[in-house]
């Protein structure tokens, strides 16, 4: 039997709370269809109005049963990063207009797999994370281009070289002005932009390049405790984007087995076996007022009264990772202020591409102003034309051009070919004007 759909479809392998989640927000306008492989509580199914499809044998057979044409869109989201891959892109080649698909280790290639978009839902946690704590709001650039770009900042100061000076006459061969903070407002320049005192710009340059700018930024690292409770995926990434960052790193994990395997692995953090809610193990290691203290375990009751005891010992950062959404009201009777409620994030970030076509990141120059990548195809209005001559309206800019292995800080006179990758930096009012712009 062919189902007919009167709408265009989405089409989700794999039930968690992410996927979950995120075809409950597609539902509203879109026919969605979830397939499972392992047996799920009635009372789950209950919960959102899609179709539901349990794949017993052919994986192919499903899909033909549904018509994966030009009007579907397919996410995996299986707990198998291979199975994402593979099923992804055999949705693209039976037609699928988009084919997403989830991974979840870090080391992962970044190859073109044949499909639209490959996420890795940690990433997008510890990208959040970076913009919540101070000391880390500048990584997420890097994490774009690894090796190859830098972010800085540097506070304009009375008679230096950027003091009431026009943007375009600052000439830097290698290296980009993408946004000033000016008081409380974020700024995207444009060549008749002038810097003054107590100005912060944002500068994006060449890794090897611009020794001076990194030069301002003392190079020592953070004498900042850092203690992170549970011993996941998640914890690792964090660990992996911080440990040049901090000179402290914990990890509290209760299963003994996962801090064996924890300590043989990871260098840098101090592995503790413990609870998150033992007051004297975190006091004895110093948790405190300057302190920062992360609950990402897998298991969101822990990560709760994990938080608590740590704002009850004092400290000020204290950030918690939530998977359920029934556990969000009691995090707000505990008063744990910053909690990143993870199917929520990934589903905006998924939600944003399936709108705009555009790997967008929203959490690299704060909240008002956005990130975005974008592969240029023949069909693009800005395909084979000179930057000068896009005129794009204010508030957009184009930050990078990755052309394979090239990676280009653009003037007026750099061209934008097909297949090039562009990175791009717009104010968040403009996001749904991106289709007609590019």
């Amino acid at each position: 039997m062919l189902f007919v759909f009167e709408q265009s479809k989405v089409i989700i392998l794999g039930f968690n709370n992410i996927s979950l989640y995120l075809a409950n927000n597609l539902s509203h306008n879109k026919d969605v269809v979830i397939f499972y492989y392992q047996e799920i509580e009635h009372t789950r199914l209950d919960e959102v109005d899609v179709i539901m499809e349990r794949v017993d044998s052919s994986l192919l057979k499903s899909f033909k049963k549904y018509q994966i044409d030009k009007d579907t869109i397919f996410i995996s989201f299986t707990e198998n990063n291979e199975l994402n891959l593979f099923a992804a892109g055999l949705a693209k080649k039976l037609g699928a207009e988009k084919a997403i698909a989830m991974v979840t280790e870090m080391d992962y290639p970044d190859i073109d797999y044949g499909i639209d978009l490959v996420f890795n839902p940690h990433q997008i946690v510890v990208d959040k994370i970076n913009t919540i704590i101070k000391d880390t709001r500048l990584v997420n650039i890097e994490n774009l281009i690894p090796g190859k770009i830098n972010l800085t900042n540097i506070k304009v100061n009375n008679n230096d070289s950027f003091s009431y000076v026009k943007l375009k006459n600052i000439e830097m061969d290698d290296g980009l002005i993408i946004a000033v903070k000016r008081e409380e407002k974020m700024i995207l320049p444009g060549p008749e932009t002038q810097f003054f005192p107590g100005d912060i710009l944002f500068i994006l340059y060449k890794k090897g390049i611009y020794s001076w700018l990194k030069a301002i930024n003392k190079n020592k690292l953070v004498k900042k405790k850092i203690a992170i409770y549970g011993g996941g995926k998640s914890a690792e990434h964090i660990i992996n984007c911080w440990k040049s960052i901090f000179d402290s790193i914990i990890i509290i994990e209760p299963d003994l087995n996962k801090c064996d395997s924890l300590a043989t692995r990871l260098e840098k953090p101090l592995i503790l076996h413990g609870e998150g809610t033992e007051l004297q193990l975190l006091r004895e290691e110093g948790i405190g007022k300057k302190s920062i203290f992360i609950s990402c375990s897998e298991y969101d009751p822990q990560n709760l009264l994990s938080s608590f005891s740590a704002l009850k010992l004092g400290c000020n950062e204290v950030l918690t990772l939530i998977n359920n959404p029934v556990y969000l009201d009691i995090s707000e009777l505990l008063n744990l202020n910053e909690i990143i409620f993870v199917p929520e994030l990934v589903s905006d970030y998924i939600h944003t591409y399936i709108k705009t076509g555009l790997k967008l990141d929203k959490y690299i120059l704060g909240s008002q102003i956005y990130t975005g990548q974008i592969r240029i195809k023949s069909r693009y209005k800005i395909a084979d034309k000179k930057v000068k001559e896009i005129n794009l309206p204010e508030g957009i800019l184009i930050g990078v051009i990755i052309r394979g292995n090239n990676i280009i800080l653009p003037g007026g006179e750099d061209e934008i070919k097909q297949e090039d990758k562009l990175i791009i930096f717009f104010k968040k009012e403009l996001e749904s004007r991106l289709n007609d712009i590019f």
